[in-house]
């Protein structure tokens, strides 16, 4: 693969070098593979074409950029149930299952002491929750979480969009110490990720489910490390 160094595609190249590499242990089914290539194009593009998507039709530019610090004795293992607790006075609609209990596998949470970047991202058209993953992947976004979205609203309230739907997504699994470890927060086997809205004054907190396309006109949240 020395051919692609530093080329955007490596990455997904790599991954289809390992695919062919485990199926394909006899050397001279890969020569074959090799050799004919060209009588194959046309059937890998009908495989990929529902894979397919463009960024640019899916998500505009940015609704709100803004910066926010975490502070230094902010902690992570009950940011949320202590926000929902002081929100819930003030008229808040909550979930019960938006708390830190169901986020407490979230892959990564904003880190005491740090400068974030954060853009609030909008949806063009209905999007699928892979393609969302995709899109924030190739900004080179942190994924926070429920984690990150109470961070913002605690931080930086004034900065959140009203009237709008913002949801902060998570991987679904990856391996942890050689064990592999769900980030979602999981309710009766179902996958769902943090959702915010703020309506007439008042915050919402919700849930959205992974396996459903995240509607037009809802936003994305973006970390990015400083």
């Amino acid at each position: 693969m020395n051919d692609h160094n530093n080329h955007p595609m490596e990455p997904l190249l790599l991954k289809v070098q390992d695919t062919i590499t485990s199926i394909a242990t006899d050397p001279h089914d890969i020569a074959a593979l090799d050799n004919d290539f060209s009588e194959y194009q046309g059937s890998l593009r009908t495989l990929l074409s529902p894979y397919a998507v463009s960024y640019e039709k899916c998500f505009g530019k940015p609704i709100k950029t803004f910066t926010i610090t975490i502070p230094i004795d902010y902690k992570n293992t009950d940011s949320i149930d202590r926000y929902m607790a002081q929100e819930k006075k003030k008229g808040a609609f909550i979930n019960s299952n938006f708390c830190d209990k169901k986020f407490a596998r979230a892959s990564y949470k904003p880190i005491p002491g740090k400068e974030y970047g954060v853009e609030i991202i909008p949806t063009l058209t209905s999007v699928e929750s892979r393609v969302c993953l995709g899109f924030l992947k190739s900004k080179e976004a942190v994924l926070t979480s429920g984690q990150g979205l109470v961070a913002v609203l605690e931080l930086a309230r004034k900065r959140f969009p009203s009237e709008i739907a913002v949801v902060s997504y998570d991987i679904p699994k990856s391996k942890v110490d050689k064990e592999e470890v769900d980030h979602l927060c999981k309710i009766n086997g179902a996958s769902w990720v943090a959702r915010a809205t703020i309506i007439d004054s008042r915050l919402r907190f919700g849930l959205h489910s992974y396996d459903t396309n995240l509607e037009k006109g809802a936003c994305l949240l973006a970390f990015f490390e400083k």
